[in-house]
């Protein structure tokens, strides 16, 4: 996992864009937006809701653009969710596809 960032610009509003690519096969790459500093969590949940990975948790962050490096390839294929948890904004979560 690699995790980039501050990059400020001036959106508007927090986001967790969609990973790509998508389906995964090796690496997948997760950018989401701040709009101001709080403490963020990142989750990489099964099908079923259940927690497999934590990418990070409790990290402040101050307001920008982020993004993530996330190796997959110890992963089943399979559908998974990654929650994007701000202890200021709030929580979004995507559904992606990790596929041999």
């Amino acid at each position: 996992m690699i995790v980039n960032g501050p990059n400020v610009n001036k959106e508007d509003r927090f986001r967790l864009y969609q990973n790509y690519p998508n389906p995964a096969s090796a690496l997948t790459y997760f950018v989401y937006h701040l709009t101001q500093k709080g403490e963020v969590s990142i989750d990489i949940l099964d099908i079923n809701g259940k927690t497999i990975k934590t990418i990070m948790s409790q990290q402040v962050h101050g307001e920008g653009r982020y993004s993530i490096q996330l190796n997959v390839e110890a992963m089943a294929s399979n559908l998974y969710f990654m929650r994007l948890y701000s202890n200021s904004e709030g929580t979004r979560t995507i559904k992606f596809v990790v596929e041999k």
